[in-house]
This record gives structure tokens, sequence and C-alpha cells, in this order.
């Protein structure tokens, strides 16, 4: 039977880790917990609860950080979720099996036959339905580890090779974080996060895949106008940093810091949509099939009371894909988009 381990990297934790250690008891073989640093309860609990733990000072790198917890596995395979994320207790049931099976699959890669080793569930964020696909079960070998001080990233290193098998049929891992509490605010997280950006921007200040991460963290900080400038730098992705699917993701936060930037309370000032339109055109050149920039570019222009672009661009979404736009945007702007909708139904039968 495979050995299973399931990693943790925490740091004042007390509240999620009975749930974090308990959902996955009977399938795991040992639970690895790495603390960054707590100054509550976490360090007792998770030995409380039997996980080994051990301690890492922080140096402001998730990498290192997850790369130290990976020396530490003794398990064939690392499940590799945080504190706040868990499989549904009807699913887990189905993971061993999962991992047994993909464990004995191959695939023939340039005239070799490499085993997958590396799994990509669905993720799913409770609160916002959120979804994307989540690469956290990997294979324990020396050539798999984490890249990027934030984001980061699991790759192969020189000699090694990295081969996902795409569990688009596998339990979805759940994430309750993002409801923030004020012990640990929204703002306290991009806060941090930006700092991490900005120290590994000074040692790579090219990069365009750090200028993004900058520029999501300072919008979530509220500071917009400052988003604003690294946005512009990164989605030049001049150095290629920025993979297709990331940067179609970069265009449509861009495009949200618009929206967001609610300085005249619910209403936009028509001024800053010639910025955004900007925006919208580089990202449909890009991505033209993708109904969610003609959304969020008919979002602003309904807020900014541009009723001809509203329909315009409402229009063009309906031309792409019958209008479907994606559920990460449909769930962060549900409202203002059920309110567009009608708006531009009623216009349009005048």
């Amino acid at each position: 039977m495979l050995k299973l381990t399931q990693c943790l990297i925490v740091k004042n934790e007390e509240q999620n880790l009975p749930r974090a250690l308990n959902w996955g008891e009977n399938l795991f073989d040992e639970q690895i917990v790495i603390d960054t640093g707590s100054s509550d309860g976490s360090v007792a609990l998770a030995e409380k609860l039997g996980a080994k733990v051990m301690h890492f000072a922080w140096i402001d790198d998730f990498s290192a950080a997850k790369n130290f917890a990976i020396a530490q596995c003794t398990g064939e395979w690392i499940f590799f979720l945080d504190a706040d994320e868990y499989f549904a207790a009807e699913h887990v049931p189905l993971l061993r099996p999962l991992i047994e099976r993909i464990s004995g699959s191959s695939v023939k890669e340039e005239e070799e036959i490499r085993p997958y080793n590396v799994v990509e569930t669905p993720w799913i964020n409770v609160s916002s339905n959120k979804f994307s696909q989540q690469a956290r079960i990997f294979r324990n070998v020396p050539y798999l580890r984490y890249s990027g001080a934030i984001h980061e990233q699991i790759h192969a290193l020189p000699g090694g090779y990295l081969r996902v098998y795409a569990g688009t049929d596998a339990p979805a891992i759940l994430h309750d974080g993002y409801v923030w509490t004020s012990a640990d605010s929204k703002g306290k997280k991009a806060a941090r996060n930006f700092e991490i950006a900005r120290k590994a921007l000074k040692k790579s200040p090219n990069c365009s895949k750090l200028q993004l991460f900058a520029a999501e963290a300072l919008m979530f900080k509220g500071e917009y106008l400052k988003a604003e400038k690294f946005f512009s730098e990164a989605m030049k992705n001049a150095d290629g940093s920025i993979w297709p699917e990331r940067a179609r993701e970069g265009y449509k936060q861009w495009l949200n810091n618009y929206l967001n930037r609610n300085d005249s309370g619910t209403n936009v000032p028509r001024d800053r949509l010639p910025g955004a339109m900007k925006v919208h055109a580089e990202a449909v050149a890009k991505f033209p099939d993708d109904a969610d920039f003609d959304i969020l570019l008919s979002l602003l222009c309904f807020k900014a009371k541009d009723i001809l672009n509203t329909i315009l661009f409402f229009n063009a979404s309906l031309a792409k894909k019958n209008g479907r736009i994606t559920e990460n945007l449909m769930a962060s702007n549900s409202e203002i988009y059920q309110r567009l909708r009608v708006t531009c139904e009623k216009l349009r039968n005048h």
C-alpha cells in the first residue's frame, strides 16, 4: 500500500488546525506541520493531534518553506494543502484508490515511458464559488520542488520531469479562506503578499510575473492607482514569465482594478473609461473568444452611465460562446451583472 503524507505550512492557524489535521486522519500515514512563527497555540495543538511539527524561520519565501517541508516527508505521495483547505468527508475514501490508480499509470513522452508524478484536482472557494485547477498532490521524488517566493508552483528540477494527471473528475479541494476576520484581514494578507513581491522584485526587477503579483496584492489592499502602474508593466510580459492563461486572468484583474476603484461612490467617472478600453482592446486581441472582457467593460460603462457603450460591449459578449461568462466573474459581480442584464434587455427591446 502506498504511504501518503500530508504537509502543512502554518502560522497562527489554531482555529483551522483541528479540521486540517482531522479530515484525512484515516487517509494519511504521516502528517507534517511546518510552523513559521506562530504566537498562538498552533504548535501544541498540532502535536496533540498527532502531527510531526518542525520549525522554519520565515524568510518571505513560500517555496523555501514548502521545500523544507518536502525534505521531511517519508511518504511516496504528498498532499500539500493549506490549513483552510480540505476534502469533503464523503470524498476522502475516493482519494487513496485514485492515487493508487494514477501511481500505476504511465504515458510515453519523448521516447520514454514516464509515470504521472503530479495530480491536478478541482479547487473551489466555498464562499465565492471561485473555481480553478490546482496541483497539490505529487510524488515524493528529489526533482519535484516549489519555485517562486509567492504564488509558488511545483516544478521539475534539471534532469527531472513533470507529468500532470488532469483529474477533472477527481474530488475537489474545498477552500473557505478569504472569509476575513479582524485578526487576519484581507488587507493584512494583501500587505504581506505585496511585501514578498516587492522584495523579490529587488532581485528580479523586470520579472513580469512578480509585477503581476504585486499589482494584484495592491488591488486587494485597495491601492488601485499604485496597482495600475504594476499592471501596466506586468502585462507587457517583456520577459515572457506570464503564461497565457495567467495573462488572461491578469487582464481580467486589471479591468477589475478599474471597476473596483469606486472613488466616487457607486458610480465611475467617465474619464476612467479610455484607459479601461485600451486594456480591453489588448485583452481581446490576445483572447478574442472570451466574453468576460466584454462584460467587465460593459459593467464599467454601466457604472459610468455610458449607456451606448454598455449596450455595445454587452452585445459583443453575446456573440462569444453564446454570452457564457466564467463562474468566477458571475460570483464576484453577480448583483451588478443581473442589473446590467435586465437593463440591457429592456433597452434592446425599445
